[in-house]
Order: structure tokens, then C-alpha cells, then sequence
């Protein structure tokens, strides 16, 4: 394993090439994050970390959960926030405890500060809290903020609850997630009822306000299907920053569209990411032939396998996989790296070429901290020469392991 200080030389080299590069350009409306005019939760510019103006000697530059219970807590899920770039921006996490989901905040290192390590800033009764993704905007007064987006699997249909970091105990914006739609048979309905991935895939700006696209995955039924379906549903809300009133009212709509589904009959879905605003993607296992499978799938589009083996790509063995989490970091259009840890330790990655709809190659790390990355697995997501990763230590849950994103040897 990397030692600290080779760990908070890789992590600032990628920082200050992505804070240079800034978080994505508006485009008809859209962009892959926050721009500027926005004012995104970290921003960039002055307002990044920059380097020490003098020699500062860090004492704790790993990122850790002080009141981790071993064999009981589990680290549910993690994000870098969308689109930030700043200097020491913050990591979420979801954490289940032995009766409780607490929403978890830390911060990384940076040139001339320490790592701040998870603190609670909310928690709720029960381990029905399934995911998390965070989005950085600015108010109408120019006040900084973030939503806090999870998935909550305490009722049926399982639903989106949007939350703001400066008031997390106001009410919430809740969008249950279900669809109906009509057949020659009358009206069906598809629901999600065990929410276990939630990736933001797009962000849109306007005078009034922000827009933002999310791809959910999980378990649940079709009304016209005799087993469960794994979903995946796209949805996009809107946010007022003019409005007044309640925080919930702000927001509209936040309805889901199903974009593709598998039996859970025959296969097992382990882990979704979004990859852009049209498709995300899945790993997952078919247990009947004994494939492990990555699937890219598409909105109103065939679907391309980027991998279907009897390998476990983790171990090297002839058996089906676990897959804990996806990462998706897109370096180019022909790049973009989907990064997949095991529950064991262990990542593997494959590069996918958006311009030419193919896969480039794929890889198992067996070497640096990529091969210890354990559960959760987050970073940059946006365009740049590099990124940094932060994973889940096999080795010692209770603490993140950092690093440059690893690239590919074939590529």
C-alpha cells in the first residue's frame, strides 16, 4: 500500500489539474455539472486550495470514521459531490448501523490542511436509507449550499428524498418512484421498492433556478411480469431558487421513466452508475450460465455488453462476482472509466469509447491501493488529464484510502 505522503501527493496533483479545468461548460442548457454562473457548491478560481505559501507539516491526511463499530457498521454508499472541484471538498457517506442510516460528511486533505474525518450531520431510525448523491448550488442570495439526494426504502414504493444541507430537518422533497403506463390491457405499473443506486447523470441550468437528472436503480415489480424486475429509472426534477414558502415546494417534477429491467429471477444486479444524461451503467451476474456481465444501457437504444465472462474478474476464479459499487470518471468521450470494487478488496475497470460505442479494454489492479478498495468507491467525474479516487480500506474499514485514478496499462 502507498504510504500517506505518496497518497496526498497523488491526490493533490489530480485536484489542482481538475480545479484548473473547472467543472464542465453549459451547453443548451445542460451541462455535466454546475457552472460557474451557477455557483456550485465549492466553485473554483481564488476560492481553491492552491499550494502552501510555506512548509505546513500534516499530521492526518487520511479521511476515517472515528466511531466505526467493526462487524457491525457498513458503509452504504459515497459521493464526491457533482460537479465540485475545490480543494478539500467534501466526501458523504451513508452508514448503517446496527438500527439506524446516518448521513456522514468528511473532508480531504489538502496542501496545508488536514483531512477532517466523518462526522453525522443527519441520521435517521432504521437502515432503509439505500443511496446518496449530493448536488452544490447557489441560493438566490448567492449563499452556498448542497442537496442531499437519497434513496429511502421505508415505504412501497421506495422514493427520492431531497434534502438541503443548511436545514436538514426542514421537510423534505419526496418523489416516489414508480411508473404507470398503458397496455392494450388497460393500465400496468412498474415500482421500485429497494432503491440501492442513485447517480445524478445530468445538470441544467436557468434564470430561475437548476434542473437534475438522475438514473435510480433497484429492486421491485411490473404489474405485467409474474417475477421481481430490477429497474433502472431515469428522473428529473426542477428547483426554484426564487420560490418561496417551504423548502419542498420549490421543487417539481420528479417523475420516473423505467429505461430498462431485468428479472431478478435470472440475474442478480450488483451495482449502476450513470454515465451520461442517456445511459448508465450495470455490472451483474447471470446465475444460470455462470456469467458475470457489464451492461451499458441506453434510453430508447440497444443495449452493448463491455463484458460477459465466467471469470470473477476480482479473484481470477471460475465464479460469480460481488460487485459493491461503480465509479464512473469521464477523462474523454473516447475514455470514460467505470471503476468496480469488490466487497472483499479488490477493483476492476473498463474504458469505454463514447465516440465510437465500443469498449477499449479492461483491467485488474493488482497492485497500488486500487487493489485494497473495499464497498464504496467515489471521485471526480468530470473531463481532465486525471482524478482522484477515494474507496473504502479493505484493510481497515474504518478509514478511506486516496488516490490518482489508475489508468488502464493496455490503453
Amino acid at each position: 500500500m502507498q504510504s500517506s505522503a505518496k497518497l496526498l501527493a497523488a491526490l493533490l496533483a489530480s485536484v489542482f489539474i481538475l480545479t484548473a479545468c473547472g467543472g464542465g461548460s453549459s451547453s443548451g442548457g445542460s451541462s455535466d455539472g454546475p457552472s460557474s454562473g451557477e455557483g456550485s457548491g465549492e466553485g473554483s478560481g481564488s476560492e481553491s486550495g492552491g499550494e502552501s505559501s510555506g512548509d505546513v507539516t500534516l499530521t492526518d491526511t487520511q479521511i476515517s470514521d472515528q466511531s466505526w463499530v467493526s462487524g457491525v457498521d457498513k458503509m452504504v454508499d459515497m459521493v464526491w459531490s457533482y460537479g465540485d472541484v475545490k480543494t478539500g471538498a467534501p466526501l458523504y457517506m451513508v452508514k448503517h448501523t446496527s438500527n439506524s442510516s446516518k448521513i456522514m460528511k468528511g473532508k480531504a486533505a489538502t496542501s496545508n490542511e488536514n483531512a477532517e474525518n466523518f462526522t453525522e450531520i443527519r441520521s435517521f431510525s432504521g437502515t432503509h436509507i439505500g443511496a446518496i448523491e449530493v448536488y452544490p448550488f447557489s441560493d438566490n442570495n448567492n449563499t452556498r449550499d448542497r442537496l442531499i439526494i437519497l434513496c429511502d426504502n421505508h415505504y412501497s414504493p421506495a422514493s427520492i428524498r431531497i434534502y438541503k444541507e443548511s436545514d436538514l430537518l426542514a421537510t423534505p422533497a419526496t418523489f416516489p418512484l414508480y411508473q404507470y403506463y398503458q397496455t392494450s390491457s388497460g393500465t400496468e405499473v412498474k415500482k421500485i421498492s429497494n432503491c440501492d443506486s442513485l447517480s445524478i447523470a445530468q445538470a441544467g441550468i436557468s434564470a430561475s433556478g437548476f434542473s437534475v437528472t438522475l438514473f435510480v436503480g433497484g429492486t421491485g415489480t411490473d404489474s405485467r411480469e409474474s417475477t421481481n424486475q430490477y429497474h433502472i429509472a431515469k428522473t428529473m426534477f426542477t428547483y426554484d431558487i426564487n420560490a418561496t414558502g417551504q423548502f419542498h415546494t420549490a421543487f417539481s417534477g420528479g417523475d420516473s421513466v423505467v429505461i430498462y429491467q431485468l428479472s431478478t429471477y435470472n440475474y442478480h444486479v450488483k451495482a449502476m452508475h450513470a454515465v451520461d444524461a442517456n445511459s448508465a451503467v450495470i455490472a451483474y451476474t447471470a446465475p444460470v450460465s455462470g456469467e458475470n456481465r457489464v451492461r451499458l444501457v441506453r434510453q430508447g437504444a440497444a443495449f452493448t455488453d463491455l463484458m460477459i465472462s465466467t471469470q470473477n474478474k476480482f479473484d481470477g476464479t471460475t465464479s460469480l462476482w460481488q460487485v459493491a459499487d461503480i465509479h464512473v470518471w469521464k477523462k474523454s468521450n473516447n475514455d470514460i472509466r467505470m471503476y468496480m470494487t469488490s466487497p472483499a478488496g479488490g477493483t476492476f475497470a473498463i474504458s469505454y469509447d463514447a465516440t465510437t460505442a465500443t469498449k477499449n479494454g479492461d483491467y485488474t489492479f493488482t497492485s497500488g491501493d486500487a487493489q485494497h478498495c473495499a464497498d464504496v468507491i467515489t471521485g471526480f467525474r468530470n473531463p481532465a488529464s486525471n482524478s482522484a479516487l477515494w474507496c473504502q480500506d479493505s484493510t481497515d474499514k474504518s478509514e478511506l484510502l486516496e488516490f490518482t485514478a489508475p489508468d488502464l496499462p493496455l490503453l
